[in-house]
């Protein structure tokens, strides 16, 4: 049950923000202040907070998998 509870429960603003931060290769200190949080923040996230964690999975497999889709367009 808990884990369904994580899993729909929303993202903050601020751990979206911290997410693109870290989606573009931004440092965990650098996604904190694109956050306006501490590192530790950000941190935590990672460590413990199911749902941002689930949520970072889930956007690099989507930009992983939209970037073989342009590759495999560009080799025709």
């Amino acid at each position: 049950m808990s884990e369904n509870v994580a899993r729909t429960r929303k993202i903050s603003p601020a751990q979206n923000k911290a997410l693109a931060a870290l989606l573009e290769g931004a440092s965990q200190q650098e996604a904190a202040a694109a956050a306006g949080v501490v590192s530790k923040t950000v941190s935590r996230w990672l460590e413990s907070d199911t749902a941002f964690y689930d949520e970072l999975s889930r956007r690099k497999s989507v930009a992983v998998n939209s970037a073989s889709v342009r590759l495999a367009g560009g080799m025709d």
